[in-house]
């Protein structure tokens, strides 16, 4: 089976926005780095696992790659983040066990405010079970037929697992795609070890430890097996809930949408749930999104300045509430969340005695997320 690389369409999906007020945080075309996107097959069955890959022109701390899954109805079917290894790469799992469209999905990245969206595709076919002992690509020493070599783990599998050992890669997508090649014997577990073995580190760190050293040929397969058995028998630890801001650029009244991904946020997976902004003045989370505990859950910032209203000589002027903003879950047990609200020409100074321009800053997003991925409460803020 061939491994497709899918072309690369560099979307202008941003318009270009030239005013004499422009924006901080504006970029001129030609300023964007290329990112290079590539799925390894062009078609999949519901079931597969899907390795997104690719290539950004340069490293950027603490910068990741920003993944919109769109279904065949052009609804969004997932929100995804991964950041981008020191040697420039990236990749990413997605699990289609729970697909619930045939047809082609699009898949539109971006490496934050360095790089346009670019958009890939790939087809979603019914059900039907390939043999996975099939060679795969015209290299005979990417995948072999278990009676053609005894290794117990492909050479591939390294790179991925040193970017999983980095936080380069998300704890669940790590977990979920060592689980599929499990089960479809890409992965061979020798008898000699167990997986429900009681020896198998249980600490986090030591787990990443021991993978990046067999990554880097320090530990055997069977070493590198043994570690990552308490994975396999527990929930992966949870990621980071994910934030973000569309268009990268923006100018007077123009529609800005937020998006939050955060499972948490699902209280009721028969329901669409929906966060509604404080309207009460005399709350000190007003024009905020309101938490499901009656506190604040999502702030909206123009110039670092909380969206907020403010009344000067008598007049009220609005915050966040006045624009009817509504943070609203895209579909039942989705845990994607968005809302749309319209760049104001001015807002209120941060004492809220004063108007100033919104020009010549950027909008942030503030999430105050009551259970992060160590179970605490924390507070993220978008750049």
């Amino acid at each position: 089976m061939k491994i497709f690389v899918l072309s690369v369409v560099i979307l202008l999906a941003f318009e270009v926005i030239i005013e004499a007020e422009a924006y901080g945080n504006y970029r001129s075309q030609s300023e964007y780095e290329y990112l290079l996107v590539e799925s390894d097959k062009e078609s999949y069955m519901i079931g597969d696992v899907i390795n997104i890959t690719g290539t950004v022109e340069k490293y950027h701390e603490n910068e990741s790659i920003q993944i919109i899954l769109y279904s065949p109805t052009g609804r969004i079917a997932s929100l995804l983040k991964t950041d981008v290894s020191p040697e420039k790469n990236f990749s990413i799992f997605i699990d289609t066990v729970n697909f619930e469209k045939i047809g082609v999905y699009n898949v539109k990245s971006n490496f934050g405010r360095y790089s346009e969206v670019t958009e890939i595709s790939f087809t979603i076919n019914p059900y039907e079970k390939s043999n996975p002992n099939q060679n795969i690509g015209d290299d005979t020493n990417a995948f072999t037929t278990r009676s053609e070599s005894q290794e117990l783990i492909p050479q591939w599998f390294h790179n991925i697992s040193k970017w999983w050992s980095l936080s380069q890669i998300s704890n669940s997508d790590f977990v979920e795609g060592i689980k599929y090649l499990i089960k479809h014997e890409i992965i061979n577990f020798p008898k000699d070890v167990s997986l429900e073995s009681k020896e198998s580190p249980r600490d986090l760190a030591e787990i990443r430890k021991n993978v990046r050293w067999w990554s880097q040929g320090i530990l055997s397969d069977t070493e590198f097996l043994k570690s990552i058995q308490y994975l396999l028998h527990v929930e992966a630890p949870e990621d980071p809930a994910t934030l973000f801001l569309t268009p990268k650029s923006y100018r007077f009244g123009q529609p800005v949408t937020v998006t939050l991904v955060d499972p948490d946020l699902n209280l009721n997976s028969d329901l669409i749930d929906i966060y509604r902004v404080v309207d009460d003045p005399n709350s000190p989370f007003v024009d905020t999104v309101g938490s499901s505990s009656g506190g604040i859950l999502l702030e909206i910032r123009i110039k670092d300045i909380r969206y907020q209203r403010c009344t000067i000589n008598d007049v009220e002027h609005g915050g966040l509430a006045s624009t009817g903003f509504v943070l609203i879950e895209t579909g039942t047990s989705t845990g994607i969340f968005e809302g749309i609200f319209k760049v104001p020409t001015k807002i209120c100074n941060k004492l809220g005695n004063e108007l100033i321009s919104s020009a010549g800053g950027s909008i942030s997003l503030r999430y105050h997320d009551f259970r992060d991925s160590f179970g605490q409460p924390n507070i993220q803020q978008t750049q």
